[in-house]
């Protein structure tokens, strides 16, 4: 899986409601489709308030340790 499919997948599962039905943000879109200009694989997220966020994905070597916090 390489940064691309792991975004796509990501906005998939964002996208999703709650239990309730119920979706809490209001815009998911790629970098690509709102004209960002990076080569890096990301979001743009609009929350039902208004608040929106920039989540980049970078896929990490196998090497790294990530998961000791290093």
């Amino acid at each position: 899986m390489n940064a691309r499919d792991f975004a796509d997948h990501l906005r998939d599962t964002l996208e999703s409601e709650d239990e309730l039905g119920v979706l809490l943000l209001r815009d998911v879109r790629s970098y690509a489709e709102v004209g960002m200009l990076t080569r890096d694989a990301g979001l743009l997220v609009r929350t039902s308030a208004g608040d929106t966020f920039q989540v980049t994905v970078v896929r990490t070597e196998h090497g790294d340790d990530a998961e000791a916090g290093s």
